[in-house]
């Protein structure tokens, strides 16, 4: 066997031509990058300023500053919309037709595609991490680690569930989805990006928008993510991991049965392109 195996060097193929691709639009390539830095600066700042208003929420993740709270939300939900909106581009009527022609397996072009996309979130994340520490007293030296990354891939994988669910759907309707809207639009009020979904009882005296967060895999993942920056550990967190696992699962299978009815209509009605 070769190494690196083929697979690993068409997903390399797939990332350079990409990484060439946006590196060759010098000035848009510049000001993307300026970009995350404007955005870690807005939440940081906004974060000083409901600093009062945020802070009784702020005691179960270690009294962290409301600025933490706010830049760990916001490049975190980078991570979770690229995912959920991977598979819907990947799948949709334009480009089904390539992954069904091209020479490598359907895993190798999908995470080929996939790829660059991972890396510039990565990259937000860093900047992130460096406005914060740098301006916003972000603490770095309790953070649990290995906790982020397993709880962010738990979340990157339970939002593929979701993302192919509307790739599916997408095959029918060819343009709109209902699935993305919904649960985009709603994340961002309910899951916690902003601030905690204990303060929506403040607004919800009923519970409900409290009560529906907590069936959006984005309200754990930006939950135990700020555990971890305090240093909790995945075996301090196992019930609420579970959920999360559970949602996962449920996701992962129904948008996998979704997709393959949605596939099998399109495939009978001979309507995989865009007429």
């Amino acid at each position: 066997m070769s190494w690196p195996p083929r697979s690993v060097y068409s997903m390399y193929a797939f990332f350079r031509r990409d990484a060439v691709n946006v590196s060759s639009y010098k000035l848009n390539f510049i000001f993307s990058i300026a970009d995350m830095f404007l955005w870690a600066l807005t939440m940081g700042t906004l974060g000083k300023i409901t600093q009062s208003a945020q802070a009784p929420y702020m005691q179960q993740y270690g009294n962290m500053s409301a600025a933490t709270f706010m830049l760990i939300g916001m490049m975190c939900n980078m991570f979770l919309q690229q995912s959920q909106g991977a598979p819907q581009w990947i799948a949709n009527p334009g480009n089904i037709e390539r992954i069904l022609l091209t020479p490598c397996s359907i895993p190798t072009f999908i995470l080929g595609t996939m790829s660059w996309q991972y890396f510039w979130s990565s990259l937000n994340i860093i900047v992130f991490i460096f406005i914060g520490t740098l301006l916003f007293g972000m603490d770095l030296s309790v953070i649990n680690w290995s906790t982020f990354i397993i709880v962010l891939l738990i979340g990157i994988l339970a939002m593929w569930g979701l993302g192919i669910t509307a790739a599916g759907i997408q095959l029918v309707t060819k343009q709109w989805n209902p699935i993305t809207w919904f649960l985009m639009a709603f994340s961002w009020l309910v899951s916690g990006v902003f601030y905690s979904p204990e303060a929506l009882l403040t607004v919800d005296s009923s519970g409900t928008l409290y009560a529906f967060a907590w069936y959006l895999p984005q309200t754990y993942v930006y939950h135990m993510i700020r555990l971890s920056f305090i240093g909790k550990t995945v075996l301090d967190m196992l019930p609420t991991l579970a959920n999360l696992l559970i949602l996962a699962a449920v996701f992962f299978g129904l948008g996998w049965l979704t997709f393959k009815l949605c596939m099998r209509r399109c495939q009978l009605e001979g309507s995989l392109g865009w007429v």
